[in-house]
């Protein structure tokens, strides 16, 4: 949600649409494509158009990276103790 809210104001500060190709600026629109970018799916039916909306979701889609990455290590970090545990 909070990449959201940087494209949705973006969305309300801005003329021009944030996406290309004529999608609507609304907030089911943003919730989707900033969900998308996060979790680095991409389908690629939303493009942003400009280099601000361009600059956050390339932020976003790193920190998505990085979640992955942290999400990744701590389950493997679990299972490590308990192969190592298996009493507790």
């Amino acid at each position: 949600m909070f990449f959201t809210y940087f494209y949705h104001a973006l969305a309300l500060w801005t003329p021009e649409p944030i996406f290309a190709g004529g999608q609507p600026d609304h907030l089911t629109n943003i919730v989707f494509f900033s969900f998308t970018t996060l979790t680095t799916i991409g389908y690629g039916n939303m493009i942003p158009a400009g280099a601000g909306v361009q600059s956050i979701a390339i932020g976003e889609a790193i920190t998505g990276q990085l979640f992955l990455i942290i999400a990744v290590a701590h389950v493997a970090s679990g299972w490590s103790h308990a192969l190592r545990n298996p009493t507790q």
